[in-house]
């Protein structure tokens, strides 16, 4: 994922710097990136008004320790600043399906672009 996130931002195919889109990242004590997410408006959706959660990674050795809680709050909150008035994403692990959901997401069912939503 972190490959992608590169490879798209250095051709330009996603900076993150369209109208209301942020991507944040949290540091360990050294400054090494331990997490990152950011925000896009949907591509998938004809309306402006709706986010994606996009590039969402935490480090495996620094899960289970708050920091997705904090950088998921602080993307939802950046969005509903912005004037979205959704937010959507994609899943594709399990576990990354209970996280979400007890993020207050909702599973969106029949879709091929995303997997969970939460109205801001």
């Amino acid at each position: 994922m972190l490959a992608r996130l590169d490879e798209e931002y250095r051709s330009g195919v996603n900076r993150f710097d369209q109208q209301g889109e942020v991507l944040h990242g949290i540091q360990d004590e050294k400054g090494s990136l331990i997490a990152i997410g950011g925000i896009n408006q949907d591509p998938f959706c004809a309306r402006k008004n709706v986010a994606r959660i996009r590039r969402f990674y935490v480090h495996s050795m620094h899960r289970r320790r708050g920091h997705a809680r904090f950088l998921l709050r602080r993307l939802t909150t950046q969005a509903a600043t912005a004037g979205f008035h959704s937010v959507v994403l994609r899943a594709t692990e399990p576990t990354a399906f209970s996280f979400y959901e007890a993020m207050g997401f909702i599973r969106i069912h029949g879709s091929e672009t995303e997997t969970h939503g939460l109205s801001l």
